[in-house]
Protein backbone atom coordinates (compact mmCIF):
# COMPACT_ATOMS: atom_id res chain seq x y z
CA UNK A 1 0.00 0.00 0.00
CA UNK A 2 1.33 3.43 -0.96
CA UNK A 3 0.10 6.85 0.14
CA UNK A 4 -0.57 9.39 -2.61
CA UNK A 5 -1.92 12.83 -1.66
CA UNK A 6 -3.84 11.30 1.28
CA UNK A 7 -5.16 8.52 -0.96
CA UNK A 8 -4.04 4.92 -0.65
CA UNK A 9 -2.91 2.97 -3.67
CA UNK A 10 -4.06 -0.58 -3.00
CA UNK A 11 -3.38 -3.58 -5.21
CA UNK A 12 -6.54 -5.51 -6.12
CA UNK A 13 -6.74 -9.07 -7.47
CA UNK A 14 -9.72 -11.35 -8.06
CA UNK A 15 -9.14 -15.06 -8.62
CA UNK A 16 -10.50 -18.58 -8.64
CA UNK A 17 -7.31 -20.14 -9.97
CA UNK A 18 -4.84 -22.41 -8.21
CA UNK A 19 -2.21 -20.83 -6.00
CA UNK A 20 0.74 -21.76 -8.19
CA UNK A 21 -0.85 -19.94 -11.09
CA UNK A 22 -1.38 -16.72 -9.14
CA UNK A 23 1.88 -16.86 -7.20
CA UNK A 24 3.93 -14.77 -9.72
CA UNK A 25 1.34 -11.99 -9.47
CA UNK A 26 1.35 -12.00 -5.67
CA UNK A 27 5.14 -12.15 -5.44
CA UNK A 28 5.40 -9.26 -7.87
CA UNK A 29 3.09 -7.15 -5.72
CA UNK A 30 5.01 -8.06 -2.56
CA UNK A 31 8.31 -7.09 -4.19
CA UNK A 32 6.91 -3.60 -4.86
CA UNK A 33 5.79 -3.05 -1.28
CA UNK A 34 2.09 -3.58 -1.94
CA UNK A 35 1.41 -6.36 0.58
CA UNK A 36 -0.21 -4.31 3.32
CA UNK A 37 -3.51 -2.93 2.10
CA UNK A 38 -3.82 -5.25 -0.88
CA UNK A 39 -7.24 -6.82 -1.42
CA UNK A 40 -7.73 -10.27 -2.95
CA UNK A 41 -11.22 -11.48 -3.82
CA UNK A 42 -11.67 -15.25 -3.97
CA UNK A 43 -14.47 -16.22 -6.35
CA UNK A 44 -16.68 -19.29 -6.07
CA UNK A 45 -14.41 -21.50 -3.94
CA UNK A 46 -15.64 -24.08 -1.47
CA UNK A 47 -15.05 -23.15 2.22
CA UNK A 48 -12.15 -25.54 2.83
CA UNK A 49 -10.46 -24.59 -0.44
CA UNK A 50 -11.00 -20.89 0.28
CA UNK A 51 -9.44 -21.23 3.72
CA UNK A 52 -6.38 -22.96 2.28
CA UNK A 53 -6.07 -20.35 -0.46
CA UNK A 54 -6.35 -17.54 2.09
CA UNK A 55 -3.49 -18.96 4.14
CA UNK A 56 -1.28 -19.34 1.07
CA UNK A 57 -2.01 -15.78 -0.08
CA UNK A 58 -1.32 -14.32 3.36
CA UNK A 59 2.03 -16.11 3.44
CA UNK A 60 3.11 -14.13 0.36
CA UNK A 61 1.25 -10.87 1.08
CA UNK A 62 1.37 -10.13 4.83
CA UNK A 63 -1.31 -7.60 5.73
CA UNK A 64 -3.52 -8.47 2.77
CA UNK A 65 -7.32 -8.43 3.01
CA UNK A 66 -8.77 -11.63 1.58
CA UNK A 67 -12.48 -11.67 0.70
CA UNK A 68 -14.47 -14.79 -0.10
CA UNK A 69 -17.39 -14.49 -2.53
CA UNK A 70 -19.39 -17.71 -2.53
CA UNK A 71 -21.03 -17.19 -5.92
CA UNK A 72 -18.69 -17.71 -8.89
CA UNK A 73 -17.84 -14.81 -11.16
CA UNK A 74 -14.92 -12.41 -11.28
CA UNK A 75 -17.40 -9.58 -11.79
CA UNK A 76 -19.01 -10.26 -8.39
CA UNK A 77 -15.59 -10.54 -6.74
CA UNK A 78 -14.57 -7.17 -8.20
CA UNK A 79 -17.75 -5.61 -6.83
CA UNK A 80 -16.91 -7.06 -3.40
CA UNK A 81 -13.38 -5.63 -3.56
CA UNK A 82 -14.81 -2.22 -4.41
CA UNK A 83 -17.22 -2.45 -1.46
CA UNK A 84 -14.35 -3.27 0.91
CA UNK A 85 -12.32 -0.19 -0.08
CA UNK A 86 -12.58 3.32 1.35
CA UNK A 87 -13.61 6.37 -0.65
CA UNK A 88 -10.07 7.72 -0.40
CA UNK A 89 -8.54 4.60 -1.93
CA UNK A 90 -7.18 3.96 -5.38
CA UNK A 91 -7.70 0.32 -6.37
CA UNK A 92 -5.00 -0.92 -8.74
CA UNK A 93 -6.52 -3.99 -10.41
CA UNK A 94 -4.22 -6.55 -11.96
CA UNK A 95 -5.13 -9.94 -13.42
CA UNK A 96 -4.25 -12.95 -11.29
CA UNK A 97 -2.20 -14.41 -14.16
CA UNK A 98 -0.25 -11.19 -14.74
CA UNK A 99 2.83 -9.80 -13.03
CA UNK A 100 3.64 -6.12 -12.56
CA UNK A 101 6.53 -4.55 -14.43
CA UNK A 102 9.41 -3.13 -12.35
CA UNK A 103 8.05 0.43 -12.36
CA UNK A 104 4.35 -0.43 -12.07
CA UNK A 105 3.56 0.78 -8.55
CA UNK A 106 5.99 3.71 -8.72
CA UNK A 107 4.47 4.93 -11.98
CA UNK A 108 0.89 4.62 -10.74
CA UNK A 109 1.80 6.37 -7.49
CA UNK A 110 3.35 9.28 -9.37
CA UNK A 111 0.52 9.46 -11.88
CA UNK A 112 -2.15 9.62 -9.18
CA UNK A 113 -0.14 12.11 -7.14
CA UNK A 114 -0.19 14.45 -10.13
CA UNK A 115 -3.74 13.67 -11.24
CA UNK A 116 -6.44 16.28 -11.01
CA UNK A 117 -9.75 15.75 -9.20
CA UNK A 118 -11.45 14.84 -12.47
CA UNK A 119 -9.36 11.70 -13.10
CA UNK A 120 -11.35 8.50 -12.65
CA UNK A 121 -8.89 5.86 -13.86
CA UNK A 122 -5.25 5.36 -14.82
CA UNK A 123 -3.80 2.25 -16.42
CA UNK A 124 -1.04 1.00 -18.64
CA UNK A 125 0.01 -1.59 -21.21
CA UNK A 126 -0.61 -5.31 -20.91
CA UNK A 127 2.26 -7.18 -22.54
CA UNK A 128 2.07 -10.86 -23.52
CA UNK A 129 4.26 -13.56 -22.02
CA UNK A 130 3.68 -16.60 -24.22
CA UNK A 131 4.18 -19.86 -22.32
CA UNK A 132 4.30 -21.76 -25.62
CA UNK A 133 5.41 -20.75 -29.12
CA UNK A 134 3.06 -18.25 -30.73
CA UNK A 135 1.30 -19.90 -33.70
CA UNK A 136 1.96 -18.51 -37.14
CA UNK A 137 -1.75 -17.89 -37.65
CA UNK A 138 -2.02 -15.66 -34.58
CA UNK A 139 -1.93 -12.06 -35.80
CA UNK A 140 -1.53 -8.96 -33.65
CA UNK A 141 -5.28 -8.49 -34.08
CA UNK A 142 -5.93 -11.84 -32.38
CA UNK A 143 -3.32 -11.23 -29.68
CA UNK A 144 -5.19 -8.05 -28.81
CA UNK A 145 -8.19 -10.24 -28.00
CA UNK A 146 -6.17 -11.86 -25.20
CA UNK A 147 -6.40 -8.68 -23.07
CA UNK A 148 -3.16 -7.39 -24.61
CA UNK A 149 -3.04 -3.64 -25.11
CA UNK A 150 -0.50 -0.91 -25.84
CA UNK A 151 -1.23 2.68 -26.83
CA UNK A 152 2.41 3.56 -27.42
CA UNK A 153 5.28 5.16 -25.48
CA UNK A 154 3.64 8.47 -24.55
CA UNK A 155 1.16 9.30 -21.76
CA UNK A 156 -2.24 10.21 -23.16
CA UNK A 157 -5.90 10.63 -22.32
CA UNK A 158 -8.23 7.94 -23.63
CA UNK A 159 -11.79 8.16 -24.92
CA UNK A 160 -14.38 5.97 -26.67
CA UNK A 161 -12.88 7.12 -29.97
CA UNK A 162 -9.28 6.19 -29.12
CA UNK A 163 -9.89 3.09 -27.02
CA UNK A 164 -9.88 2.03 -23.40
CA UNK A 165 -7.86 -0.06 -20.96
CA UNK A 166 -8.49 -3.50 -19.48
CA UNK A 167 -8.93 -4.51 -15.85
CA UNK A 168 -5.85 -6.65 -16.33
CA UNK A 169 -4.06 -3.37 -15.56
CA UNK A 170 -6.39 -0.59 -14.45
CA UNK A 171 -6.41 1.56 -11.31
CA UNK A 172 -9.60 3.38 -10.35
CA UNK A 173 -10.61 6.13 -7.96
CA UNK A 174 -13.01 4.43 -5.52
CA UNK A 175 -15.12 7.49 -4.74
CA UNK A 176 -15.63 8.35 -8.41
CA UNK A 177 -16.39 4.72 -9.27
CA UNK A 178 -19.05 4.51 -6.59
CA UNK A 179 -20.56 7.80 -7.70
CA UNK A 180 -21.22 6.46 -11.20
CA UNK A 181 -22.69 3.21 -9.91
CA UNK A 182 -19.66 0.91 -9.71
CA UNK A 183 -19.14 -2.13 -11.89
CA UNK A 184 -21.95 -3.43 -14.07
CA UNK A 185 -22.11 -7.02 -12.81
CA UNK A 186 -24.28 -8.09 -15.76
CA UNK A 187 -21.09 -7.83 -17.85
CA UNK A 188 -17.70 -9.43 -17.57
CA UNK A 189 -16.91 -12.96 -16.32
CA UNK A 190 -20.35 -14.04 -15.05
CA UNK A 191 -20.60 -17.27 -13.08
CA UNK A 192 -18.22 -19.88 -14.39
CA UNK A 193 -18.09 -18.55 -17.95
CA UNK A 194 -15.72 -16.12 -19.59
CA UNK A 195 -17.04 -12.68 -20.36
CA UNK A 196 -15.95 -9.19 -21.24
CA UNK A 197 -16.98 -5.58 -21.24
CA UNK A 198 -17.32 -4.55 -17.59
CA UNK A 199 -14.05 -2.63 -17.72
CA UNK A 200 -14.94 -0.85 -20.98
CA UNK A 201 -18.42 0.02 -19.71
CA UNK A 202 -16.94 1.44 -16.50
CA UNK A 203 -14.63 3.74 -18.44
CA UNK A 204 -17.43 4.82 -20.79
CA UNK A 205 -19.51 5.75 -17.76
CA UNK A 206 -16.60 7.71 -16.31
CA UNK A 207 -16.14 9.73 -19.49
CA UNK A 208 -19.90 10.34 -19.74
CA UNK A 209 -19.79 11.68 -16.17
CA UNK A 210 -17.00 14.14 -17.06
CA UNK A 211 -14.14 12.07 -15.66
CA UNK A 212 -10.85 11.43 -17.41
CA UNK A 213 -9.13 8.12 -18.16
CA UNK A 214 -5.35 8.33 -18.45
CA UNK A 215 -2.77 6.01 -19.99
CA UNK A 216 0.62 5.66 -18.26
CA UNK A 217 2.98 3.69 -20.54
CA UNK A 218 5.55 2.81 -17.85
CA UNK A 219 2.89 1.15 -15.67
CA UNK A 220 2.95 -2.09 -17.65
CA UNK A 221 2.18 -5.62 -16.61
CA UNK A 222 3.09 -8.93 -18.22
CA UNK A 223 0.16 -11.22 -18.93
CA UNK A 224 0.90 -14.96 -19.01
CA UNK A 225 -0.63 -16.67 -22.07
CA UNK A 226 -0.75 -20.46 -21.58
CA UNK A 227 -0.61 -22.96 -24.41
CA UNK A 228 -4.34 -23.71 -24.05
CA UNK A 229 -5.20 -20.19 -25.24
CA UNK A 230 -2.95 -20.48 -28.29
CA UNK A 231 -5.36 -22.75 -30.15
CA UNK A 232 -8.00 -21.92 -32.71
CA UNK A 233 -11.11 -23.12 -30.89
CA UNK A 234 -10.49 -21.22 -27.62
CA UNK A 235 -9.65 -18.14 -29.66
CA UNK A 236 -12.91 -18.32 -31.62
CA UNK A 237 -14.89 -18.99 -28.44
CA UNK A 238 -13.33 -15.95 -26.80
CA UNK A 239 -14.30 -13.72 -29.73
CA UNK A 240 -17.82 -15.16 -29.70
CA UNK A 241 -18.21 -14.27 -26.02
CA UNK A 242 -16.80 -10.86 -26.74
CA UNK A 243 -19.60 -10.42 -29.25
CA UNK A 244 -22.20 -11.49 -26.68
CA UNK A 245 -21.15 -8.66 -24.40
CA UNK A 246 -20.64 -6.14 -27.18
CA UNK A 247 -24.21 -6.75 -28.35
CA UNK A 248 -25.53 -5.02 -25.26
CA UNK A 249 -24.66 -1.64 -26.76
CA UNK A 250 -24.47 -2.55 -30.44
CA UNK A 251 -26.47 -0.51 -32.92
CA UNK A 252 -25.49 -2.63 -35.93
CA UNK A 253 -28.56 -4.11 -37.68
CA UNK A 254 -28.70 -7.89 -37.47
CA UNK A 255 -29.09 -8.15 -41.24
CA UNK A 256 -25.77 -6.37 -41.69
CA UNK A 257 -24.14 -8.66 -39.14
CA UNK A 258 -25.48 -11.70 -40.99
CA UNK A 259 -23.92 -10.43 -44.20
CA UNK A 260 -20.61 -9.88 -42.40
CA UNK A 261 -20.70 -13.42 -41.01
CA UNK A 262 -21.26 -14.96 -44.42
CA UNK A 263 -18.66 -12.79 -46.15
CA UNK A 264 -16.01 -13.42 -43.45
CA UNK A 265 -16.52 -17.18 -43.55
CA UNK A 266 -16.32 -17.29 -47.34
CA UNK A 267 -13.27 -15.01 -47.44
CA UNK A 268 -11.66 -16.95 -44.60
CA UNK A 269 -12.06 -20.25 -46.41
CA UNK A 270 -10.54 -18.70 -49.53
CA UNK A 271 -7.59 -17.39 -47.51
CA UNK A 272 -7.11 -20.79 -45.86
CA UNK A 273 -7.03 -22.56 -49.25
CA UNK A 274 -4.44 -20.05 -50.45
CA UNK A 275 -2.26 -20.63 -47.37
CA UNK A 276 -2.95 -17.27 -45.73
CA UNK A 277 -3.61 -18.77 -42.30
CA UNK A 278 -3.27 -15.53 -40.34
CA UNK A 279 -5.72 -13.60 -42.50
CA UNK A 280 -8.10 -16.55 -42.48
CA UNK A 281 -8.18 -16.70 -38.67
CA UNK A 282 -8.73 -12.94 -38.47
CA UNK A 283 -11.83 -13.33 -40.63
CA UNK A 284 -13.12 -16.36 -38.72
CA UNK A 285 -12.59 -14.54 -35.41
CA UNK A 286 -14.56 -11.53 -36.59
CA UNK A 287 -17.32 -13.82 -37.84
CA UNK A 288 -17.47 -15.47 -34.40
CA UNK A 289 -17.80 -12.07 -32.77
CA UNK A 290 -20.64 -11.14 -35.12
CA UNK A 291 -22.40 -14.42 -34.29
CA UNK A 292 -22.23 -13.46 -30.62
CA UNK A 293 -23.75 -10.07 -31.41
CA UNK A 294 -26.59 -11.68 -33.33
CA UNK A 295 -27.43 -14.30 -30.72
CA UNK A 296 -27.66 -12.14 -27.61
CA UNK A 297 -30.93 -10.22 -27.05
CA UNK A 298 -30.11 -6.53 -26.89
CA UNK A 299 -30.99 -4.39 -23.92
CA UNK A 300 -31.88 -0.81 -24.62
CA UNK A 301 -30.94 1.68 -21.89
Amino acid sequence: MLESAHRRLRAAVVTNRGFEIIRPCLEGLAAQGLSAGAIVGLSGLQPVEAQQRRAAIESVLPGVTVLTVARPGANLARAAVLSAADDGDILAFIDDDAAPGPAWSKTLHSAWAGAGPDVGAIGGPVRPLFLAPRPRWMSDYLVGGLSIIDFGPDPTELSPETGFLYLANLSIDVAHTRRIGGFDTSLGPVGGTAGFGDDIELQRSMVSAGLRVLYAPEAWVEHRIPAARLKRRPMLDRRYRNGLDYARKSQTPRARLAVSIGWCILAGLTDAVRGRSSRAMDRFAYAAQCVGEVRRPRRRD
